[in-house]
């Protein structure tokens, strides 16, 4: 979570939505920083801080707050075989 594999993530809009006080056009580039989300404070309590216990605490998990291989219908098929990888090292 605090050194993402991918330094940003951009998808075209396909229809126009609005997002707060934003119209986003059909046609443009959205982009996000997993580095710089994943280091909300508002997401995450000590949001600097390495903390693998932070769920077993109690912390809640928000819908796409860990976004190291993207998100929703676009995210990386090779996630799972990433943590199966790391889980067969350790």
């Amino acid at each position: 979570r605090l050194f993402p594999p991918l330094i940003h993530l951009m998808r075209k809009v396909k229809k126009p939505l609005k997002y707060k006080n934003y119209d986003i056009p059909e046609g443009d580039l959205l982009c996000v920083s997993p580095g710089v989300a994943m280091r909300l404070a508002d997401v995450f309590a000590n949001p600097d801080e390495y903390d693998p216990h932070r769920f077993e605490r109690g912390e809640q998990k928000r819908e796409f707050s860990f976004l190291a291989f993207g998100g929703g219908f676009h995210g990386c098929p090779g996630e799972r075989f990433g943590v199966l990888q790391v889980k067969t090292i350790w």
